[in-house]
């Protein structure tokens, strides 16, 4: 059995992020697929009222979702998250500036740990596939370092850390850093950042992709600023190489559209 109520938040929800206006009884009489009649309709926007998922701006006017209701609405259409396929960057981009929604994608390369070369007992050199790396010299790091040829640089900055070697941790750290990243609608995030309080530290995060390293893949609202906005974290497969997501809008984006484009 259809649940009226459910199907009328739903709808409503769905014309108000396509319109960006007040929605009203007589208009959303017309996109529903059953027939229900303007008078009910305007009982459920009341019953809708009270629970706090529908504002009305004005007397006369139509309703809007509000922030409680959108957050519902995205996680139940948005979770569980899955590693997205992108076949095309240029398609992500169109999908960001079409929907006003900001995105930063750290690319994650296939850095994998190589040799380590003694430099005449003063350094060694850590070779990797995408960048090499010194520390001065140590006897036991040299010896414990060659058990790990073929290993990633991730899980030698997670080896490094737990063996307390504090120095590498941070060398290794740093040449993490040098991945490449991509983003696009900054004025987005710029939006949030002014109207919104965000951190001028989460703000600079948020924009170099360091905020995507310190979250996990998930639905995050009014984390780093005030309520309303949203934040995604995912992994996803762009053009056949590995990247962390950090996707960034007002609640009131239309982020399915945004991950409908991204598939076309």
């Amino acid at each position: 059995m259809i649940d009226k109520k459910e199907l009328i938040l739903d709808s409503i929800i769905k014309e108000y992020l396509k319109r960006f206006e007040p929605i009203g009884s007589e208009y959303l009489k017309e996109q529903l697929e059953i027939k229900i009649s303007p008078s009910s309709i305007r009982g459920y926007f009341k019953k809708l009222e009270d629970v706090g998922f529908l504002m009305q701006v004005h007397i006369s006017s139509g309703r809007i979702p509000t922030a409680v209701a959108l957050k519902r609405y995205w996680e139940n259409r948005l979770l569980p998250l899955q590693t997205l396929d992108i076949g095309s960057s240029v398609n992500l981009k169109n999908s960001s500036n079409k929907t006003n929604i900001y995105f930063v994608a750290k690319f994650k390369p296939n850095n994998r740990f190589l040799e380590v070369i003694n430099a005449n007992n003063k350094y060694l050199v850590l070779v990797f596939e995408n960048t090499e790396v010194l520390i001065e010299y140590s006897e036991v790091l040299e010896k414990a370092l060659s058990k790990f040829i073929n290993f990633s640089l991730d899980d030698l900055i997670e080896i490094s850390y737990q063996i307390g070697a504090h120095t590498l941790h941070k060398k290794l750290k740093s040449a993490i850093k040098e991945q490449r990243v991509e983003r696009s609608k900054l004025d987005e995030l710029v939006n949030i950042y002014t109207n919104f309080n965000m951190k001028q530290d989460n703000f600079s995060d948020a924009i170099d992709g360091e905020l995507i390293d310190k979250l996990q893949d998930g639905i995050y609202f009014n984390l780093y600023a005030d309520n309303g906005y949203m934040m995604i974290k995912q992994n996803a497969i762009i053009e056949d190489e590995f990247a962390k997501l950090l996707i960034v809008g007002t609640i009131y984006r239309d982020f399915e559209q945004f991950f409908e484009i991204i598939k076309s």
